[in-house]
């Protein structure tokens, strides 16, 4: 099934825990989780 997932925020460079001078963002853990949830909703029939 074709989905669109949109962050407003890099969940790879949170994952990866690098920070962009001045800007906002997800911290690691909450970007692990985000991408976890998403990964077990793919696998969802």
């Amino acid at each position: 099934r074709p989905a669109v997932i949109f962050s407003e925020f890099d969940l790879s460079a949170a994952m990866a825990g690098v920070e962009v001078f001045r800007s906002s963002g997800y911290k690691p853990a909450s970007a692990r989780k985000i991408v976890g949830n998403v990964l077990a909703y793919m696998t969802v029939d």
